[in-house]
């Protein structure tokens, strides 16, 4: 089922499934049913629907590295000397690449757009405009965790 915008209607069944698949997603389908108060084949065909609209992309092993080896994560953060198109495309290949970067993420924000997506492209289109641009920071706001009320000073 879809909604006018093309994307997947979730109802309340949906989303546990979603949730309880987050927290195990080794959990068997029969007690995933159970757990969200389904039997077992329309579970299953709800499952295989959102494996089918990209919603489940996939599923995934974390490994805890500190009983594998020894490591040390860092966090680095890097500034393109220019923000082209070609840039970013080029900068993503060679961090593809490189076996020990495990993660590789690309901070947006401060543009109040319908969704992510289409805000990083409001970016890219940006930084690839002859806007003189030599430097692009961007940070997302995921949710606020106080609400700032100004007061009028007297």
């Amino acid at each position: 089922m879809k909604d006018s915008d093309a994307s997947v209607k979730l109802d309340h069944l949906d989303l546990k499934i979603l949730a309880k698949l987050q927290t195990d997603a080794r959990i068997t389908n029969q007690e995933l049913a159970d757990a969200v108060g389904l039997s077992p084949s329309p579970c299953l065909q709800r499952v295989k629907r959102l494996e089918r609209a990209g919603i489940i992309a996939m599923y995934q092993t974390q490994i805890d590295l500190n009983k594998v080896c020894r490591h040390v994560d860092v966090i680095a953060a890097v500034t393109l000397n220019s923000h082209g198109l070609d840039d970013f495309n080029d900068f993503e290949k060679m961090v593809a690449g490189m076996r020990h970067v495990v993660e590789c993420t690309k901070l947006s924000g401060t543009i109040a757009d319908r969704d992510a997506r289409h805000a990083y492209a409001v970016m890219r289109g940006l930084t690839s405009s002859d806007g003189g641009m030599a430097a692009a920071a961007t940070m997302s706001l995921p949710e606020r965790a106080r609400q700032g009320q100004r007061k009028r000073q007297p």
